[in-house]
């Protein structure tokens, strides 16, 4: 417990601020759906850009939303715990904290061009089988329960993805990729964590090899997680840009 404890004291400034944001949002948004059954992760959340619910400011509130399951928040936290004081170290406080944002943004981006993509075809598919997008009943950002209950087996299949374009996302996930692909671009030549090195190769082969094959959005983390790498790598090469390294 002592060396946890030192551990944690001696965590650098900007994770210590990233951090308890993400835990202080975490359990105000718990709170007030317990106590005023309020779901403010419907403000907070980003939605496609062709939403009506769209707007830039929940682009970046939602780097620090997360799901209500604790495993969520517990694992998303963790990691980040064990990998950002590294990275922030070697980036410094300033651009280790416009890193996060950055890497957030990419995230975003990356989903939100699936969701574009995505929304062609599965309205195509509604269409085929005779209900107008229109008329599907959306309640607090997903498909009504109730109505999908007074469509037939198939339509009810169909109509269900419908959710996968009209839903928000959340961007915590995507922001922690980015800081585990700077953890693992510094540490390139460490071959004292080469097994870490060869598991994170293999995750994003496989991410990649996912986005790749997948036809529609159903998946749609995926594409998040990727844009965070990205992101990651596009904030490496800026620091060594400003290093004069490369």
């Amino acid at each position: 417990m002592k060396r946890i404890k030192r551990y944690l004291t001696n965590l650098p400034i900007g994770v210590k601020l990233i951090v308890g944001i993400n835990l202080v949002v975490y359990f105000v948004f718990i709170l007030t759906k317990i106590i005023f059954n309020i779901s403010l992760e419907t403000y907070f959340g980003a939605y496609p850009t062709y939403s009506e619910n769209f707007n830039v400011f929940s682009i970046f509130t939602s780097m620090f939303v997360h799901s209500f399951s604790p495993l969520h928040i517990i694992m998303n936290m963790g990691f980040i715990l064990v990998f950002s004081p590294f990275v922030e170290r070697k980036l410094g406080t300033k651009l280790f904290i416009t890193s996060y944002f950055i890497i957030g943004l990419m995230g975003y981006m990356l989903i939100n061009y699936s969701y574009h993509q995505n929304k062609i075809s599965i309205e195509k598919s509604i269409g085929c089988i005779g209900i107008d997008v229109n008329d599907i009943k959306v309640v607090d950002g997903l498909v009504s329960h109730r109505y999908l209950f007074s469509l037939s087996n198939l339509q009810s299949k169909v109509v269900v993805n419908y959710d996968y374009i009209i839903s928000k996302t959340y961007g915590a996930s995507s922001t922690l990729f980015g800081i585990i692909i700077l953890y693992f671009l510094f540490n390139l030549s460490n071959f004292k964590i080469f097994f870490f090195i060869v598991f994170v190769t293999y995750f994003v082969v496989k991410s990649l090899f996912l986005i790749l094959i997948s036809e529609i959005i159903l998946n749609g983390t995926g594409y998040a997680h990727f844009g965070g790498m990205i992101g990651g790598v596009a904030v490496f090469i800026w620091y060594k840009l400003k290093k004069g390294i490369v």
